[in-house]
């Protein structure tokens, strides 16, 4: 059981950890692409939108790829 709880922090930390990848990439070069507007706002705002870029980092990342094959 230890090593099954242990497993699914690891994999926790591992999806967090590219979250967070996902977001400095994402702020950097992604977000004019979904919203031009928050691409143009202050760093106050992206911090603001750092724990939900983190969290939803796998649906952000689809939309992204599809506003860019348009």
């Amino acid at each position: 059981m230890e090593s099954f709880l242990l497993i699914l922090i690891r994999c926790l930390y591992a999806y967090l950890l590219t979250g967070l990848l996902f977001y400095l990439f994402f702020v950097w070069k992604g977000l004019k692409y979904i919203d031009r507007p928050a691409s143009r706002s202050n760093v106050w705002f992206k911090l603001i939108i750092l724990p939900g870029i983190v969290l939803l980092w796998p649906y952000l990342a689809n939309k992204w790829r599809k506003s860019r094959s348009r």
